[in-house]
């Protein structure tokens, strides 16, 4: 039986307590797949897990008023913004080639568009 492991647990508070990824591997010892799986599920369950780009390593936000939430949102949404820049070509050639768009599908899209401003 597999015993759930729980990202959150090998996580410290605060910037200078980051871990690398590496880090978490060797701790947890599951893949590096594993562990981006699990920080991401647990940042989908609320955990204000941060990293950024300049500041490797991963850890929990210290309260909601931490800098460090800021700017994990702003590196996020960047890079949102240019994975959009890449498949918008795809999505509209299936607009063109098809003639016919799933419309819930086409609705998010259009929101999306409308959120990053494309």
């Amino acid at each position: 039986m597999k015993t759930k492991i729980n990202i959150a647990d090998y996580l410290l508070t605060g910037v200078r307590s980051k871990r690398t990824r590496r880090q978490l591997v060797s701790l947890m010892r599951i893949s590096d797949r594993e562990v981006r799986k699990k920080i991401r599920q647990a940042r989908q369950g609320g955990v204000l897990i941060c990293s950024t780009a300049h500041n490797s390593g991963y850890f929990i936000a210290d309260g909601s008023d931490d800098p460090a939430i800021g700017i994990f949102i702003r590196e996020s949404m960047s890079r949102i913004k240019e994975e959009f820049a890449v498949i918008k070509p795809f999505i509209d050639s299936q607009k063109v080639v098809s003639g016919q768009v799933n419309f819930d599908e086409y609705k998010d899209y259009l929101k999306l568009s409308r959120i990053l401003g494309k």
